[in-house]
């Protein structure tokens, strides 16, 4: 089975090894470790193992992620090298004033878990 994307086909029985170089293998083994993103680090995983002469199928059960979102990660990749998702989030709707403000008001009246461990440590919470 034959799909066209673009100016790419990309066909799940072909043979895809060695589409990277040991360079590039490296580099995508490295940044995977580093990577705190899921949503990236399943791109990731995608490329390599699609280098690996899994299957587009293969690939997507593995993961968990449709075949066409597969498909889309390894085009992506393929003609611009593109790992990262296409949004960068929304824009921040306060001003740097009220923003530093709420940072401050959160900081003063939010309990952080270092602030509770004498609590769980005498059990003081779970007595009656």
């Amino acid at each position: 089975m034959k799909i066209w994307f673009s100016k790419i086909s990309i066909d799940d029985t072909m043979s895809s090894m060695n589409f990277l170089n040991d360079e590039e293998r490296t580099r995508l083994k490295i940044q995977h470790k580093l990577e705190r993103d899921g949503r990236i680090r399943d791109r990731i995983k995608a490329v390599l193992l699609y280098d690996r002469e899994w299957s587009l199928r293969q690939i997507a059960e593995a993961l968990l992620i449709s075949d066409e979102a597969i498909r889309s990660h390894i085009e992506d990749y393929q003609t611009s090298k593109k790992l990262r998702l296409e949004s960068g989030g929304s824009q921040e709707k306060l001003s740097e004033k009220k923003s530093q403000l709420l940072e401050t008001h959160l900081q003063e009246h939010t309990i952080s878990l270092s602030m509770l461990k004498p609590f769980f440590e005498s059990n003081i919470l779970f007595t009656e």
